[in-house]
């Protein structure tokens, strides 16, 4: 007969559970400007940029990226995903878009590696501006 996991193994899953979960936030952490994303009926992501200010950065840890105004009336989105191995890009430090994994940063306009590891660009989102909310399909 088979009484379900012991006192030992609850315990120890529950302690890896207590050591990770910290870390994995610290590999997600934001010192910059985040925002909150939201899906429309249609499937289509928004991004509210009401109040963005020019030359700013948001990240949207839900949708997974990193949006840039760049002018008054340009934005750039970019996916998170560092092309160096994979981290989460989320942190603005220095005017600078910074994977906090290994020290890349990317310029907040092109997207391209200014401080390496990494050494080839983020990857931009399509999106357009509708009112005060950049829409991401597909």
């Amino acid at each position: 007969m088979n009484a379900g996991p012991g006192r030992r193994t609850v315990l120890r899953a529950a302690g890896a559970v207590a050591v990770t979960t910290p870390l994995l936030s610290a590999c997600g952490g934001s010192s910059g400007s985040s925002g909150a994303a939201t899906t429309g009926p249609d499937g289509a992501v928004r991004l509210d940029v009401g109040g963005m200010a020019v030359g700013e950065s948001r990240y949207y840890r839900d949708a997974r990226v990193i949006l840039t105004r760049s002018s008054e009336s340009d934005y750039v989105v970019f996916d998170q995903t560092c092309p160096h191995q994979g981290c989460a890009v989320s942190e603005v430090k220095e005017g600078k878009l910074l994977c906090p994994c290994h020290g890349s940063y990317f310029d907040p306009v092109s997207g391209d590696p200014v401080h390496g590891p990494a050494a080839t660009a983020l990857t931009v989102v399509p999106s357009s501006l509708e009112g005060t909310e950049i829409v991401l399909r597909g």
